[in-house]
């Protein structure tokens, strides 16, 4: 299997990117609107360059490409669908900031 590990930092920076994207009409200038967490999330897409977002998007093609050659060669695949049991939704997740959620 193509190693995991650098995978997570190629999510991020994807995802904040196409989050920005799709609240173009409403972020920043209606940021005081938005939850901390999602907002500081939002932020965070404000410091990704065009170069590291087209690096990520390369990542996630070539990652597919080895990933995709393993699934040629096997009937199954069998792991693990997270790394963790599924966070409860509650006040202080939804109201925390980004840097409290990544502080737990």
């Amino acid at each position: 299997m193509p190693d995991l590990s650098p995978m997570l930092t190629t999510w991020v920076a994807i995802c904040v990117s196409e989050a920005l994207a799709i609240h173009k009409p409403f972020f920043p200038s209606r940021a005081a609107e938005y939850g901390p967490y999602l907002r500081d999330f939002l932020g965070l897409a404000t410091l990704m360059t065009p170069a590291q977002i087209e690096g990520a998007q390369a990542a996630r093609r070539d990652f597919a490409t080895r990933f995709n050659t393993v699934l040629e060669s096997v009937d199954a695949v069998a792991c693990p669908a997270g790394g963790a049991p599924a966070w409860p939704i509650t006040r202080e997740l939804q109201l925390a900031t980004l840097a409290d959620f990544q502080a737990a």
